[in-house]
């Protein structure tokens, strides 16, 4: 028998264990719910002996009513319904039973893999957060979730972050950006403290970056949102991003800052002119914020691409022989590569 409950409370613990231990490949008997049942609930005298089986189909016909009566407060694909099969009898060979399962929940088996697997290339969610999510995700789904994809193999492996902090930063830099204070923080290694006004946070190859002016500065940085530590709320207030000079009075578009810092890497911001054989422009167009196209022949583009100096030259570096830098506006990117070059062959020679 199981501790002392009210009665009242018998409907969720009979939704609690149809939503646990059935499914529609795996429906549990009127006698298995009644067994679950009283591990959790210390019986009256209506929930004794033959009565039992009557009083759990009672409370399943009314939690499907209930499902019924709030349909226009339901998301369409979130229709709960409590499902009556013939299934096998355990007890007896050749004959069968009176099964249920419970059908509608909000996610299948496959949507909570995909978001676990979200949740499993998140190289900056800690390893200990990462186990609770995915057990919070879990529970969205029958026991028998865990067994469905044990064929599943993963070829990545994930590096993950050693800071705990994670989720409580982005509320922090949530909260920053939602009532325009100022936050502060020590970034990476470094004990000094950072104060900014926070815009933007921002995801890129599984990692959170705050998008953020730095005091005392007129232009946007990027911090990755792992690596702080010691974050706190100020009550300053933010500076305008209006305001910042780097914007030139043109109103700050997130999407090409992203666009124009490939992967989020740092450095200043340049223009060059990229001869592109046709078949990898689509390869510009993922990487970097193009601000010219010309076809020049059936073969080739000429593509004048912005982003940082460093995103440029490992881009063309991993590119050689594909495409080539026409003009860097004399910003040097050229001189950087064959510099490069040169250390490349004096290592290996």
């Amino acid at each position: 028998m199981g501790y002392i409950i009210s009665n009242r409370m018998v409907p969720m613990i009979v939704l609690k264990i149809l939503w646990t231990d059935s499914e529609k490949d795996h429906p549990i008997s009127l006698n298995q719910l009644g067994k679950k049942l009283m591990e959790v609930f210390e019986p009256t005298v209506e929930y004794q002996g033959k009565s039992l089986g009557k009083k759990i189909v009672k409370i399943i016909n009314e939690l499907n009513h209930f499902f019924e009566q709030i349909d226009d407060y339901r998301v369409e694909e979130f229709s709960l319904r409590i499902i009556k099969v013939q299934m096998k009898n355990d007890k007896y060979t050749h004959s069968h039973c009176v099964g249920y399962y419970l059908e509608g929940r909000m996610f299948s088996d496959a949507e909570i893999h995909l978001l676990s697997d979200g949740v499993l290339y998140s190289p900056g969610i800690e390893r200990r957060q990462a186990g609770i999510l995915f057990e919070k995700l879990s529970k969205m789904s029958s026991k028998y979730f865990t067994n469905a994809f044990d064929y599943v193999k993963y070829s990545d492996v994930v590096n993950r972050t050693n800071n705990d902090e994670v989720f409580r930063n982005i509320e922090v830099i949530a909260t920053g950006i939602k009532k325009s204070c100022r936050i502060s923080f020590c970034y990476g290694n470094r004990e000094q403290e950072v104060q900014v006004s926070p815009y933007y946070l921002v995801i890129c190859i599984g990692n959170y970056y705050l998008l953020c002016n730095k005091s005392g500065r007129n232009d946007i940085s990027h911090y990755r949102v792992d690596r702080i530590k010691n974050i706190e709320l100020l009550c300053e207030s933010s500076n305008p991003i209006d305001s910042l000079k780097e914007l030139n009075e043109s109103r700050f578009d997130v999407e090409n800052y992203i666009k124009q810092h490939p992967r989020m890497s740092t450095g200043e911001l340049v223009r060059v002119a990229l001869l592109v054989m046709d078949e990898y422009m689509e390869a510009v167009r993922m990487e970097f914020f193009i601000e010219y196209i010309c076809k020049i022949n059936e073969q080739q583009h000429l593509v004048r691409i912005k982003a940082t100096r460093t995103a440029i030259c490992n881009w063309v570096i991993n590119m050689t022989g594909k495409v080539l830098i026409k003009d860097d506006y004399g910003y040097g990117v050229k001189e950087l590569l064959c510099q490069k070059a040169r250390e490349i062959i004096e290592a290996y020679e």
